[in-house]
């Protein structure tokens, strides 16, 4: 299983296709997938998703966001009044992203270098968490993944005229 957040928020398994998730459960994967198996409080859960404008019973709201997410075969477990996904890191595609652009900026070899610049932007499928009107999460996670997109973007054109391409 694979969990997608650079683009729109999706759940893929093997061939099969992606399944795109409606938005407040994909801000929910979004939120937990970043944290990969830890665990996320849920006020921190309903500060994320709502802010200062919390529905009638946001509890409630997010439990049934998390069901929607376990319908769909994600495993969301609750843990000390928080829930978390039970994934590692390279099912993520942010933690992939990450540690793709960790190698490429720590080895010397610059064919290589270039690869896994290569291998991290492809990771890229559009604005991250598109489509799920995700404002307080903006801040949180979406505006630091960017920068760190733009950050690659540059190294990336920076290596190729390095490389005379």
């Amino acid at each position: 299983m694979e969990f997608r957040i650079l683009g729109p928020v999706e759940v893929a398994r093997g061939d099969e296709p992606a399944t795109p998730l409606r938005p407040k459960p994909g801000q929910v994967l979004a939120v937990l997938a970043a944290r990969c198996g830890r665990r996320v409080a849920v006020d921190c859960l309903l500060n994320l998703l709502w802010g200062d404008h919390p529905p009638y019973r946001a509890r409630k709201t997010l439990q049934v966001h998390v069901s929607a997410l376990r319908a769909a075969g994600v495993p969301v477990v609750h843990r000390d009044s928080g829930y978390a996904v039970l994934a590692m890191p390279q099912q993520v595609d942010v933690h992939r992203f990450r540690e793709l652009t960790a190698r490429a900026a720590a080895t010397a070899d610059l064919g290589r270098r270039w690869e896994l610049y290569l291998r991290a932007l492809a990771l890229w499928r559009g604005s991250p968490l598109a489509g799920t009107g995700a404002e307080p999460l903006r801040a949180w996670l979406c505006a630091p993944l960017e920068a760190e997109h733009l950050a690659a973007v540059e190294a990336a054109a920076a290596l190729r005229a390095r490389l005379g391409g």
